[in-house]
């Protein structure tokens, strides 16, 4: 819409996924108008659909001649880096003053208690007030618009074209979305609509109003929708598909998700399930993407046109290539479902020991996407939760646990983490030891190792009152009783044991938990008292 309103084409869009978008446009007070205003629309517009929910950011920033081409004899001029900084500096500002216009026009909406009495009418999906035309859907009483996005998810899962017109399509027999009451009418269509000629010949007639996009189909001129004078295209769209019930193919709960499997389609009498029922919620994005944009190409290669492949090959992988890595794994295809995947980011819910083994998949194929690239890296979090639990909570924690990761430091490697159990590990080396550890532990349970080590271990390494020395970047043990008692603890384990496995393994530990050192990661700031009463909480829950 802003492209049209501004009287632009796509090859001005430098980027545009994952709610962000970078235009070149010309530098003159029209455009700066159009812009503003354009701005000012869409605000109200969100406001009015989804209060304080969704706000946009938009500001431009001036630059000319002089900073699109570098200068070798002179390195301290203005670049294109300078000018994404600065421009990136104006949106964190205005983000932080949101709804700053409307506040000072109208301050008793957002400070004066309103109206709303005990008996107002919720929306049982949002838990919003109802404020628009209420109805009832699925035995749920929510706003219309609330089921309009419900209708729309429906219909995503299905979809093989976008078609989206400046006017309405009449002969079209599919339901249009109007996003927000913008004036852009979006047809979501199965391909046999485009086999029938009829339909064929009424699109021809909509000339340069109508543009056709095949969803997860790169060989969209070969569909058969065609016009002369119409827009054809392609788009990713990252979790379009999800793991269906047994029955009528709808989508899995998520108490099916996390394994429990109903004998009836009411889904209120279990089956079967596994003695732990717990859901993972998992979120992952790119590490310094800002500062990758700002300083991440040399000055002599800084580039709009390099700017765009960076971002649309980023884009390509979390909106199109996440769907080939979940389809090709039939447990995360039956045990894991994609709620958003675009831009630089994800957001995916699923089985939770199933969600851990995804999250190294993603990792390990978005390091083959980059070419192992050390600067492009992702860092992500898992939260676990009971399937009832609130996902919005769920929600909240994971990305408690995703900052913890974005905050975490190995050697000189700053992010490049994920972060479970409340404990960021570095991907390339403390994560893939835990990994072992946790292997290695879960193997000897299956041995003779007691059923009781993982929570004994881990009682300790809590008793132990760990704290993180900033000096020595370390955490050290200020319940010093806590090691003397580990000892005595694995000793008399050692001799009640007949397993050599088991006894070599424990002896060995007493020594790191003493020392506190690991050798295998010995630059990690945690304590081995940590390592293995982390691993071992790992270890006994899958073997549950």
């Amino acid at each position: 819409l802003l492209i049209k309103e501004l009287d632009l084409f796509d090859a001005n869009i430098v980027y545009s996924s994952g709610g962000g978008f970078y235009i070149l446009a010309p530098n003159t007070s029209e455009i700066k108008e159009k812009i503003s205003s354009f701005e000012n629309t869409i605000i109200e517009k969100l406001f009015e659909y989804h209060k304080t929910d969704l706000y946009l950011s938009i500001d431009y920033n001036e630059f000319g001649e002089e900073e699109l081409y570098y200068d070798v004899n002179n390195k301290e001029k203005r670049t294109i880096g300078n000018i994404w900084s600065e421009l990136s500096k104006k949106l964190s500002k205005k983000k932080s003053q949101r709804f700053k216009t409307k506040i000072k026009n109208n301050f008793n909406l957002f400070f004066k208690p309103n109206n709303s009495n005990n008996n107002a009418k919720l929306d049982e999906i949002t838990g919003e007030e109802i404020t628009g035309k209420e109805v009832k859907f699925d035995k749920h009483l929510m706003n219309a618009y609330t089921k309009e996005q419900i209708l729309l998810g429906q219909k995503l899962k299905d979809v093989d074209y976008w078609v989206i017109s400046l006017e309405e399509l009449n002969y079209f027999p599919e339901k249009t979305y109007n996003p927000i009451g913008l004036d852009s009418y979006n047809y979501f269509v199965p391909k046999k609509f485009f086999e029938n000629k009829e339909n064929q010949n009424q699109l021809k007639k909509s000339a340069d109003k109508v543009r056709a996009i095949a969803i997860n189909e790169i060989n969209f001129l070969e569909t058969p929708q065609k016009g002369i004078e119409n827009i054809y295209g392609f788009s990713f769209y990252g979790g379009n598909k999800f793991p269906e019930s047994n029955w009528k193919g709808t989508p899995k709960t998520f108490e099916e998700i996390a394994g429990v499997e109903f004998s009836d389609s009411d889904k209120t009498k279990r089956k079967k399930s596994p003695n732990l029922v717990r859901m993972g919620i998992l979120r992952m994005d790119v590490d310094n993407l800002g500062a990758i944009f700002r300083r991440g190409l040399s000055s002599d290669k800084r580039s709009f046109s390099r700017y765009s492949v960076l971002s649309r090959s980023l884009d390509y992988f979390f909106s199109g290539y996440i769907n080939k890595i979940w389809s090709r794994n039939n447990d995360f295809k039956e045990y894991t479902q994609i709620i958003y995947s675009g831009g630089d980011d994800l957001f995916i819910v699923g089985k939770w020991d199933i969600l851990i083994k995804m999250s190294i998949e993603v990792n390990t194929e978005f390091r083959k996407w980059t070419c192992q690239n050390p600067q492009l890296t992702l860092s992500g979090g898992i939260a676990f939760v009971a399937p009832k639990f609130p996902i919005l909570k769920g929600a909240g924690m994971s990305e408690s646990e995703e900052k913890n990761a974005k905050s975490h430091k190995f050697e000189e490697t700053e992010k490049n983490s994920i972060s479970i159990f409340g404990y960021p590990f570095n991907w390339d080396n403390e994560f893939k030891y835990l990994v072992k550890l946790k292997d290695e532990i879960k193997y000897l349970l299956k041995e003779d190792l007691s059923k009781g080590f993982p929570t004994d271990v881990y009682n300790l390494m809590e008793k132990a009152k760990l704290i993180y020395n900033v000096k020595n970047n370390r955490y050290v043990i200020t319940n010093y009783q806590v090691v003397w008692f580990a000892a005595y603890n694995f000793k008399r384990t050692v001799q009640r044991n007949a397993n050599e496995k088991v006894k070599e393994f424990l002896k060995c530990w007493v020594e790191k938990i003493f020392t506190g050192n690991i050798e295998e990661v010995k630059n990690t700031k945690y304590h081995a008292l940590q390592y293995i009463a982390i691993a071992a909480r790992w270890a006994s829950m899958e073997l549950r």
